[in-house]
């Protein structure tokens, strides 16, 4: 019984910690209101397409980063 405790225990530890770092992260994302939905998503598509062209000019580089 007490193996079963401790695991209830360490389960526990990490969901308190998964959610202290979810509110926090929240957080800082909410404090910067400057930045709108729009402006991320753009963001994230001109990444991507960055990553794509890097990975189709130079495919070797990424099965080294990928192994890292």
């Amino acid at each position: 019984g007490s193996s079963i405790a401790s695991a209830t225990s360490l389960i526990s530890v990490i969901a308190l910690q998964l959610a202290f770092h979810a509110n926090s992260y929240a957080s800082s994302v909410a404090t910067r209101a400057d930045v709108s939905r729009t402006d991320l998503s753009y963001n994230w598509w001109k990444v991507s397409s960055e990553a794509e062209k890097r990975n189709r000019s130079s495919p070797r580089r990424l099965e080294i980063t990928s192994s890292r």
